[in-house]
Order: C-alpha cells, then structure tokens, then sequence
C-alpha cells in the first residue's frame, strides 16, 4: 500500500501551515492572555476550505478525502489546538453523523453553508 502523498494532499497541507504559521502563531498568546475566541482565524480557514472539506459536491463541498482532513487538522493543531478543536467539532462530531443519518431536508438546509464558513457547530 503507498502511503505517499499526492499532489493536491500536499498542496492543503503546505497552504494550511503557511497560513497558521504567519496568520495564527504570532497572536496565540495574546489571544490566550485576552482569553479571546480566534474566529477570525476559524472564518479564514473555513473560507480557504478548512470546514466542510468531507462534505460531498452534490451537498456543496469539495468532497475531499480523510487523508487532506487530516492532514489539515495536524497542521492546524501544530500551532494552535482551540482552532483545530472548533474545525473538529464541525467537521467531525457534527458534520459527519449528519451526512451519515440526516435527512435529505436536514443536508440541504445546512451542509451547504458549512464549506463556505456560513455555519460552524458548536457545543457546550
């Protein structure tokens, strides 16, 4: 089995560590002593297709596969795990059994927005 990386994983990996390196790392512990939520940085990230990246063309998203998720996730909790953590619970603890159980009505009223960084799950 090749576990090599093809040319479009590298290309998210390469663009998400760029953008944490120089978009997230020098504010993360201003945003840590401020106690300030980065949803700038999240709504960035999800406009360059960090939410919503396993949700399938036919529900609006790119339909990518779990190695480019994955791949996104480390490079984003490498620098700063409060972002990687919110992009997990949309994509992940809520995006997923939704694609998996949900209805047709329930898909079409919010899969769509999540790719575009409209609509991010939360829990508390």
């Amino acid at each position: 089995m090749d576990f090599s990386l093809n040319d479009h994983q590298k290309l998210i990996r390469d663009t998400v560590r760029q953008f944490m390196e120089t978009e997230v790392r020098p504010f993360v512990k201003e945003w840590e002593k401020q106690e300030k939520f980065p949803a700038e940085a999240i709504h960035k990230l999800g406009q360059m297709g960090c939410c919503g990246m396993l949700v399938p063309e036919e529900w609006g998203g790119p339909g990518l596969d779990t190695a480019s998720y994955v791949l996104m996730m480390e490079e984003v909790a490498r620098v700063y795990t409060a972002i990687s953590t919110a992009l997990g619970v949309t994509n992940s603890a809520v995006q997923a059994p939704l694609l998996l159980f949900g209805n047709e009505a329930q898909k079409k009223n919010t899969c769509g927005a999540w790719p575009r960084a409209k609509r991010w799950a939360r829990f508390a």
